[in-house]
Order: C-alpha cells, then sequence, then structure tokens
C-alpha cells in the first residue's frame, strides 16, 4: 500500500513539473506571438502526462562520447530504481 502511495506522489511530482514547464513555455510563445494552436499542443501534451500515468516509454540512441555514455548509464540506473 505505501508502495502506491509512493508512486502516486512521484507521478503528481513529475506530472507539477511538467505543468511548471509548460507554463514557462506557454509565456514564453505568447510573447513571441506563436499561433495558440501550438500553446494547444502544449498544454495537450501535459494533459496526457496526468491521464497516462505509466508515461510512455521513451528510447534514446547511446552517446558515442564515452562521458556522456556513462551519465546516460547513471541517470538509467537512477530511473529504473532498486530491482
Amino acid at each position: 500500500m505505501d508502495e502506491l502511495v509512493l508512486r502516486f506522489l512521484l507521478l503528481s511530482l513529475w506530472g507539477g513539473a511538467a505543468t511548471l514547464g509548460a507554463l514557462a513555455v506557454s509565456t514564453v510563445l505568447r510573447r513571441l506571438h506563436t499561433p495558440s494552436r501550438l500553446l494547444c499542443w502544449l498544454w495537450l501534451a501535459v494533459g496526457l502526462r496526468f491521464a497516462l500515468p505509466w508515461g510512455i516509454p521513451l528510447t534514446l540512441p547511446r552517446p558515442r562520447n564515452e562521458n556522456l555514455a556513462q551519465a546516460a548509464d547513471t541517470v538509467q540506473a537512477l530511473t529504473e530504481g532498486p530491482a
């Protein structure tokens, strides 16, 4: 039960971070007189983040730089959590 509550808390925190990021990007785009259609797509992506709490898996190619590759491995290990 505690694991479920912690998972929902983390999902809410990430969703809140996505909302704050979208708000900042939205403010910049409005000052640049961007078409409203793009703003709608931005907020749709945030809404999908809350509607699909498990997220959309994304695989990125491995960096060719060895330092970046090691950093990517570290980030991947941290996001997976303890097995």
